[in-house]
């Protein structure tokens, strides 16, 4: 009988549709750019924390009091500074989904469904960062009051969580307190601290850049559909179908329902947990793609 390999031990650039590798080809075009930028930008927000005000007011102040000392609008800024590379991945993936239909037009980045995309992402982009961002603070205050901490070093560990999820400053916390137990000296674990923080950053920078980019290819391609469906120039009798990346890691609650689902061109997707979506991604690091096929029949 011969080896059938596991689709698990089978690399994904392997099991996937040339149309797939493609778009996740144009997204990492533009992803290293967005890591840059956001890790940069997250890193900065630290830089502007006065530790010695935050320190005297963590006595009476709530989490939305600190929110506001620490952030002074540096998570609006990270989300609008993404607009270029946003509009860059939204072209690209326009180009792509005319080099697939074999037509010559390029994607206007200036129709007002394209802008009308841009600034709500972005709205929403600076919600979920501002959201984790209060979380993560609120988490840090509470484990540094729980554990009798003095003001000044939960000021510091306040600044330290900034950009981070709130699982991540927890990890951050938890790795601080067990260097203490291990009679690591303050120096050496405020500097071993502080690096694996960094780290976590670069990796939730990385997160996001996947996903945005992934997000801005796909709805580039979905924006040129629309827009030739507008000019009465898109292919009759072609409808947009989801496809997963077919392995052990598609999300069964979210994705795993999505595949092969068929919707007009213009016309949302239903996620597995209910949720109306236009293209990928459904989650971050979600790999999913949509492709044009001909209606009613499966991929």
């Amino acid at each position: 009988m011969p080896f059938v390999a596991h689709p698990a031990l089978v690399p994904l650039e392997k099991r996937l549709i040339p149309k797939q590798r493609a778009v996740f080809g144009a997204a990492a075009r533009v992803e290293g750019e967005i890591a840059k930028h956001v890790k940069k930008a997250l890193l900065s927000l630290r830089d502007r924390v006065p530790i010695g005000e935050l320190a005297k007011m963590l006595d009476t102040a709530t989490v939305e009091d600190v929110w506001r000392k620490t952030n002074g609008g540096g998570i609006e800024a990270i989300a609008s500074g993404l607009s270029e590379e946003l509009n860059k991945g939204l072209v690209s993936g326009g180009r792509l989904a005319a080099k697939e239909m074999g037509k010559i037009v390029v994607l206007d980045p200036m129709r007002p469904a394209v802008r009308k995309w841009v600034d709500d992402h972005l709205l929403e982009l600076a919600k979920q960062l501002s959201d984790t961002s209060r979380a993560a603070i609120s988490n840090t205050l509470r484990d540094g009051i729980t554990r009798g901490r003095h003001p000044g070093q939960i000021a510091k560990d306040i600044r330290r969580s900034l950009g981070l999820t709130e699982r991540q400053g927890t990890a951050v916390s938890r790795y601080w307190g067990q260097l203490q137990k291990e009679g690591v000296p303050y120096a050496k674990i405020e500097q071993r601290a502080q690096k694996y923080s960094e780290r976590l950053i670069s990796q939730r920078a990385r997160t996001i850049a996947r996903t945005e980019s992934i997000s801005a290819v796909s709805q580039g391609r979905a924006q040129l559909w629309q827009q030739l469906k507008d000019e009465d120039a898109f292919p009759e009798g072609y409808v947009q179908e989801w496809l997963t990346a077919g392995d052990d890691r598609v999300s069964e609650e979210i994705c795993a329902p999505m595949q092969g689902q068929q919707r007009p061109i213009g016309e949302p997707f239903t996620t597995g947990d209910g949720q109306k979506i236009d293209a990928p991604p459904s989650h971050p690091n979600c790999r999913c793609t949509v492709v044009l096929v001909q209606e009613g029949r499966k991929r």
